[in-house]
């Protein structure tokens, strides 16, 4: 498994190149590259329970600081905490997450949520329940953002064998997906058939995630209320079980 680290990039949809946003906040993604953690503390330990926190920062933005805390008790359940902390003149965010890759592609990936692909402005079409896929990316003529589902209350990756990871979103709905590519290799595809074959599955679960747009042929800003602001401090928590 590879370490989970904040994310805050995604990459660009057709509205994003359209009207601008991807350039002018494209500091998020190097942020997000180039990130490093800077601090480690625990911050309990005994037998109940055992809590540490990592901070993370970029020299990309100097100042920008996120808090990952993980703390797991004696039943094997992790609580993965999330707090991103806002800054006055900061871009706006594409998202504010946490991501991690598997070591090999998922099989199946199940999630209590809205159908389909949604958006904080895009869901009115979603159905709300139990569903199942395998990670893949929609068939975009150019590779982009995909595969987010919103209001998602759980989610189960089913791995080779009968190992499976459960995510319980522990005090309100997150945005989630869990598709074979990074966002910088989906931005880096002219074309879907320049995509590697996957070896992996990429797992974003996002306490806020910007609108996609498309008032008027993708070339329209998203409508304030599916902005992200990064001068605003943003929080999230959700659980981890391996059975």
């Amino acid at each position: 498994w590879r370490a989970p680290r904040p994310a805050y990039w995604r990459a660009p949809t057709e509205n994003d190149l359209g009207c601008g946003f991807a350039w002018s906040s494209s500091v998020w993604s190097a942020a997000e590259s180039w990130q490093r953690c800077c601090e480690r503390k625990i911050l309990r330990e005994g037998e109940e329970a055992v809590g540490i926190r990592y901070v993370y920062t970029s020299p990309a933005m100097p100042e920008l600081r996120t808090e990952v805390v993980y703390t797991v008790d004696s039943s094997g359940c992790l609580t993965v905490q999330v707090c991103y902390h806002g800054q006055r003149g900061r871009p706006q965010l594409p998202l504010l997450g946490l991501r991690f890759a598997t070591p090999v592609p998922v099989e199946t990936v199940e999630w209590l949520g809205l159908s389909g692909e949604t958006y904080p402005d895009r869901k009115r079409g979603g159905a709300f329940g139990w569903h199942r896929e395998p990670p893949h990316i929609p068939p975009y003529l150019v590779p982009q953002e995909c595969g987010c589902h919103m209001d998602t209350r759980s989610a189960i990756l089913r791995l080779a064998g009968s190992q499976r990871l459960v995510l319980d979103m522990e005090k309100q709905p997150l945005a989630f997906s869990a598709i074979p590519y990074t966002p910088w290799q989906l931005e880096q595809a002219a074309h879907r058939e320049e995509l590697p074959e996957p070896v992996r599955t990429v797992v974003t679960l996002c306490g806020a995630m910007r609108g996609v747009g498309g008032i008027d042929s993708w070339m329209s800003d998203v409508e304030p209320a599916y902005h992200v602001s990064a001068e605003e401090d943003i929080a999230f928590s959700f659980r981890i079980l391996l059975d």
